[in-house]
């Protein structure tokens, strides 16, 4: 049983959960577990999701202006997720899978875990449109609506700011 992720203490699977899918692959994290009734502290590497798409290259060489919501990463949300995520039946989106540190992204309050519902005010049903929605924007500040912790909300990701 996880007692302790990366300095937080686990009250529950869901907090849990929701801890992980916060963390960046490849971020190295420590973890103390009760093992036998004694508390055991390891180091684990969380990996990124199998299947997961980046719905910008952000800064891999690619056309940055034709581009928006660099260093985003999403996948299709699936049965499993859904359940661990406690995502009711009729929300559907793309779910956040990365956020590069120091991106617009990360700055404007995204993380991993997030379920993108609309972007600019078009509903998103899945990873395919959610990549879809942000190629060639318009400009480069983007309103998405998410589904997070039980409740949506708004962000403005403004990519025009430097951080």
């Amino acid at each position: 049983m996880v007692t302790e992720y990366d300095g937080k203490v686990v009250r529950h699977q869901r907090q849990l959960r929701l801890l992980v899918a916060q963390t960046a692959p490849g971020s190295p994290v420590t973890v103390k577990v009760l093992r036998d009734g004694k508390p055991v502290t390891l180091t684990v590497t969380p990996q990124e999701v199998p299947g997961s798409r980046s719905v910008a290259r952000g800064g891999t060489g690619g056309d940055e202006a034709a581009e928006a919501l660099q260093g985003v990463a999403v996948q299709d949300l699936d049965a499993q997720t859904r359940e661990r995520l406690g995502v009711p039946a009729g929300v559907e989106g793309a779910l956040i899978t990365q956020v590069q540190p120091g991106s617009a992204a990360q700055r404007a309050g995204l993380r991993r875990g997030d379920l993108i519902t609309e972007i600019n005010r078009q509903p998103v049903a899945d990873a395919t449109t959610a990549v879809r929605l942000t190629e060639r924007p318009e400009d480069r500040v983007t309103l998405l609506r998410i589904w997070r912790e039980g409740t949506h909300r708004y962000v403005v990701v403004d990519e025009t700011e430097r951080g």
